[in-house]
């Protein structure tokens, strides 16, 4: 899908836990 925001780890928000 499209991710465009990151989480602080730099990963995307759907696979950030």
């Amino acid at each position: 899908d499209e991710w465009q925001e990151v989480d602080l780890d730099g990963l995307p928000y759907g696979l950030a836990l």
